[in-house]
């Protein structure tokens, strides 16, 4: 795994770069995930696209602009 940190404060914990689009990607063992001062200057100081904040519940749900949590279950069910 990927860490990325920046003098600003901006962490992250994968960075996917496609293009002109950046993706950031947290990930959390929480169940209710919540955007962190960090994350907000990943969003602002690496332009993201989008930042995903992958975590422990069950549910996908957006938590602000172009930031959206998302339940690892969802993810590993196309594993097969």
């Amino acid at each position: 795994m990927l860490f990325l940190g920046t003098h600003g404060g901006a962490e992250l914990d994968l960075l996917v770069i496609e293009g002109r689009y950046r993706y950031g990607f947290e990930f959390k063992r929480t169940t209710s995930p919540q955007i962190t001062r960090s994350m907000q200057s990943a969003l602002s100081d690496l332009r993201l696209t989008r930042l995903d904040i992958v975590h422990a519940g069950k549910d996908t749900f957006p938590l602000a602009k172009r930031v959206r949590a998302v339940a690892a279950r969802q993810i590993t069910k196309s594993f097969g």
